[in-house]
């Protein structure tokens, strides 16, 4: 390869020394130029030699010695000048992959110590003593959080025996001495009258038993989704309600607030017009009844 070959890929000419300006991605790239361009010389330098081979015998065939012979001579030329240019851009090829590999090496240096001084950074203002609180935090917080979902799950179970026409006094140890209930028929405004609601059930109806449920404990209030299949007493007659009970919890996780709909709808009150305020009295009212006329501390008889 021409000297001034190289001289233009890397300015070997130049009286100025650049060498220290050159970026391992401008040598790579420029070693990357030289071997493409020869590439295409050696391309070349292939088609000349196929071209004085086929020279040489046809010289050969038309009895011109002479010129088979100096067809020869350049073909062997070429050859000895291709090995040379194989062994040239071997040599580029291996200084190209050496500074890739040096340059990826760079690389992965400068991120590891980048990495390093980021650690070092974080171990400085890390306290171990701190990362103890910190787990001891945690572990409680997950403890409260089981306490809370167990607690929630025994409220559900004692609400369905409460449907279940089995209100034992068991069934209201989650609710708080201010807790409400209210359903379309009546409203109850402390536990003792509660209590009084759920145990004139088994008066009314023969049996009541929630034939599907379905709750979902992770908001607050809780929603549990109920058909409840009630028998009356007394009389051949069966309904069925499908209702959706909110059990609205204070921070002890108590229930304070026991709502009823039935299909779904909201309960009316003083708000949905002179209607609602008739029915909300109503309510009321049913709810002084009930909780006077059964007592709230007795145990329910079964017969």
């Amino acid at each position: 390869m021409p000297i001034n070959a190289f001289q233009r890929i890397f300015d070997f000419g130049s009286k100025k020394d650049d060498t220290k300006n050159v970026t391992s991605s401008d040598a790579i790239k420029r070693l990357s130029d030289v071997e493409e361009m020869l590439n295409k010389k050696q391309q070349h330098l292939e088609s000349q030699i196929e071209e004085e081979k086929t020279n040489a015998i046809r010289y050969s065939k038309q009895g011109n010695k002479r010129g088979a012979i100096m067809a020869l001579k350049r073909k062997k030329k070429f050859e000895k000048t291709l090995l040379q240019l194989d062994g040239t851009l071997t040599t580029l090829e291996t200084q190209r992959e050496y500074l890739q590999n040096a340059s990826t090496n760079m690389d992965v240096l400068h991120v590891m110590r980048q990495a390093a001084s980021a650690l070092k950074k974080t171990n400085q203002n890390l306290d171990v003593d701190q990362v103890h609180d910190l787990m001891d935090d945690l572990a409680e917080q997950h403890t409260v959080a089981d306490n809370n979902r167990k607690i929630r799950e025994e409220i559900i179970s004692d609400v369905l025996n409460l449907y279940n026409s089995n209100p034992t006094d068991e069934s209201f140890r989650h609710y708080a001495l201010n807790a409400q209930f209210e359903d379309p028929l009546q409203y109850s405004g402390n536990l003792s009258s509660v209590k009084s609601a759920f145990k004139s059930l088994p008066k009314i109806f023969k049996d009541s038993q929630v034939t599907k449920s379905d709750a979902d404990i992770n908001t607050n209030p809780m929603k549990l989704y109920l058909e409840t299949h009630y028998e009356w007493k007394g009389i051949k007659k069966e309904t069925i309600i499908r209702s959706i009970v909110l059990l609205t919890l204070n921070e002890q996780e108590q229930i304070i607030r026991h709502e009823e709909r039935w299909n779904g709808e909201p309960i009316p009150n003083a708000e949905s017009g002179f209607f609602g305020r008739i029915k909300e009295a109503l309510r009321h009212a049913t709810g002084s009844v009930v909780h006077a006329m059964v007592d709230s501390e007795k145990p329910v008889e079964r017969k």
